[in-house]
């Protein structure tokens, strides 16, 4: 022991303290030596309170926080593991989490625990592998609630409304956003509370309340912009135009999301950019514009399979494999659906997987495979209810009653379209209600029911107008336009067609603009107008977008 150290012990010998200071100082100096990677302002303070004095439950605290003080090297592997996760490098993270989970435990920091199984969580919620994701949220949350740390809660929150919306259950998930944003607010915590804003607007507009969407991404962008977060600003953009596509106004949402793939470009963030490509695809696709879609999803897949990231690839295929459905690419399609399914059952995707399943059963009806879709479909269904996905148990309800098209077939279909419309109601999806009637719709004008197809459309354009939701609107119009000419109302028929096709040419859906012209071919053929007829559909044909010479959508 040297002279100084001596001294000190004699010193608190001596004072009040006693030998209670001078243990206090020695604990400290053992811990210099046992525990020299840990913070070594948590001894120095520990041994200026042996010097000017404290209780004796102060000691035992002083010397517990000694015990549970994270070293140096805990938050390094932690703080690595964060960064290989922000880097899309998984393998890296998740072995850089069990090390730093491991570390924590051995120097009984719970905090750190908590925050790297939180972590954690995230990246399993990122890869949508939920029950992972679920098991480490439920193993943080007690401890943030032991350490009274009401930012750890609100983290948890936050992150328990995402795996909700990803199951479906979106009335849970947006009551945990609100939960979690009113916390955040609390603590002042304003990314906290954009990323929740952010979060309830997604859940709105998945819900089809576009309104509710509109204000609560405008309240996210502008919390982000009062902080400088670029990224946050490109997520609360990309949403804004998310809404503009679905009330109809295209050129906006094509100008915002060509804004949102700027930033991300000037960021240098090739993950924002292979995800906005993304999103341009889904917008595209929505339109009609199957071109620029195929475009978008090819860029989008060379990008994710550039960053070795298998799930984003998986759900550009998805994409594609959509987009090529509505076109003359059936082998093209049928092989990026089959790639995005082996995908994301590899990851344990079992939503995704049921998405890409609906979607590889609507390609087979498409085709005329009845059984296969039928086999496809059930298949799916089985999968959403095994995840508790409501929303996706209704879409495939919805598929398979569309696919129900012979007399014999009309209870089977209204028992699926009822059984879909109790699950969008379970979630408050007003737009998928509408869906609903207007596949109601649909079918009643297969089956001859001419007035109970008027209201079915008539409900669906009352719940779309409800929402703000024009291309609804005008899809549902167009079923009404369909009516009239089984009616042999041609006169109306005809008036309803040119009101469709405008509104269609207004929105930029070229799909839908080609289903307007070929309603009016089919009326000037039966009034016997067939030069008409002729000069429409060549019309059509000329007007037809010629996708080899479209602009690259991945170009700001």
């Amino acid at each position: 022991m040297s002279d100084q150290t001596f001294q000190l012990l004699t010193d608190c010998l001596q004072s009040p303290l006693g030998l209670g200071g001078a243990f206090l100082i020695l604990l400290a100096l053992v811990g210099l030596l046992l525990f020299r990677k840990r913070s070594k302002g948590t001894l120095v303070g520990l041994i200026i309170a042996g010097l000017v004095g404290a209780g004796t439950l102060t000691y035992g605290f002083i010397a517990y926080t000694l015990l549970a003080t994270p070293s140096d090297e805990s938050w390094a592997v932690y703080k690595a593991a964060h960064a290989a996760r922000m880097a899309h490098r998984e393998r890296d993270a998740r072995e850089g989490y069990d090390k730093a989970i491991a570390l924590f435990e051995q120097e009984r920091y719970r905090i750190g625990v908590a925050l790297v199984l939180l972590d954690r969580s995230k990246l399993e919620y990122e890869l949508d592998n939920l029950e992972n994701a679920q098991r480490d949220l439920a193993a943080a949350e007690p401890i943030f609630i032991a350490q009274h740390d009401r930012e750890g809660e609100a983290h948890v929150a936050h992150l328990q409304g995402r795996l909700e919306e990803a199951r479906g259950n979106l009335e849970a998930a947006r009551g945990l956003f609100d939960k979690a944003r009113l916390i955040y607010g609390d603590l002042q915590n304003v990314i906290g509370q954009a990323n929740s804003w952010n979060d309830l607007a997604n859940v709105a507009l998945k819900q089809g309340s576009y309104q509710d969407a509109k204000h609560a991404f405008q309240a996210a962008y502008l919390l982000y912009e009062s902080r400088g977060n670029e990224h946050g600003i490109a997520n609360a953009l990309h949403g804004l135009a998310q809404v503009e596509a679905q009330i109809g106004d295209l050129p906006t949402a094509l100008a915002l999301e060509q804004e949102v793939l700027a930033r991300f470009k000037n960021a240098g963030d090739p993950f924002g950019v292979a995800t906005t490509l993304l999103h341009l695809g889904h917008d595209f696709r929505r339109l009609g514009q199957t071109g620029d879609a195929r475009k978008a999803y090819a860029e989008a897949i060379k990008r994710f399979d550039y960053l070795d990231h298998d799930f984003g690839k998986a759900q550009a295929q998805l994409g594609l494999g959509v987009a090529e459905s509505h076109g003359d690419h059936a082998v093209e399609a049928r092989r990026n659906l089959i790639a995005a399914r082996d995908t994301f059952k590899k990851l344990n995707s079992r939503q995704d997987e049921g998405n890409t399943l609906r979607a590889l059963g609507d390609l087979e009806i498409s085709l005329g495979h009845h059984a296969v879709a039928m086999g496809v479909w059930y298949h799916a269904l089985a999968l959403f209810e095994t995840t508790g996905d409501r929303t996706g148990s209704a879409n495939v309800h919805l598929s398979l009653s569309g696919a129900m098209r012979m007399p014999q077939q009309e209870q089977e279909a209204r028992q699926h379209l009822a059984m879909a419309l109790d699950l969008y109601k379970a979630e408050g999806d007003r737009q998928g209600m509408g869906n609903v009637f207007r596949m109601t719709g649909n079918v009643e004008s297969l089956l001859g029911h001419l007035d109970a197809a008027r209201e079915a459309y008539d409900r669906s354009i009352s719940l779309y107008n409800s929402l703000g939701y024009a291309h609804g609107v005008t899809r549902s119009r167009l079923g009404l336009a369909h009516v009239e000419l089984l009616d042999k109302h041609y006169e109306q028929a005809r008036t309803r067609y040119v009101e469709v096709r405008k509104s269609f040419e207004s929105q930029g859906d070229q799909e839908g603009i080609r289903e307007g012209t070929l309603g009016l071919v089919a009326v000037e053929n039966a009034l016997g107008n067939t030069d008409a007829a002729r000069a429409l559909l060549a019309d059509a044909i000329k007007k037809a977008p010629d996708e080899a010479a479209k602009p690259d959508p991945s170009s700001p």
